[in-house]
């Protein structure tokens, strides 16, 4: 980028300038907490989307969401903290938490 100052007797001179930009801001990720109930079979699957109410960046969210856990079981019944974290395309990233919470299967809740 050439850079070109002038003075009051209008003397002028023009340089090169180096400009380099950097993104050091971390992407902004809103989790929700959820309630999942089990299959009969006693599995259940949840996914990123399940959790994820907004991820965006101020240039470009590069990676999709990570879930440090994916609840399949029956001893997954309860409060389980999952961790996600997002990555911009700069490196920056955040982690943050939900609570997910496994219900045993209701078979009550077909009959509604």
């Amino acid at each position: 980028m050439s850079v070109t100052v002038t003075d009051q007797s209008n003397n002028q001179t023009t340089k090169t300038a180096v400009v380099t930009v950097r993104d050091t801001i971390s992407p902004e990720l809103t989790l929700s907490d959820i309630t999942v109930y089990l299959k009969s079979n006693g599995t259940v699957s949840i996914t990123p989307s399940d959790l994820v109410t907004s991820a965006s960046d101020n240039c470009i969210v590069a990676d999709t969401v990570y879930m440090s856990k994916h609840l399949s079981i029956c001893s997954d019944i309860g409060n389980n903290t999952v961790m996600c974290n997002v990555t911009d395309q700069s490196k920056n990233q955040i982690t943050k938490t939900a609570v997910v919470t496994g219900t045993r299967y209701d078979i009550s809740r077909t009959l509604l």
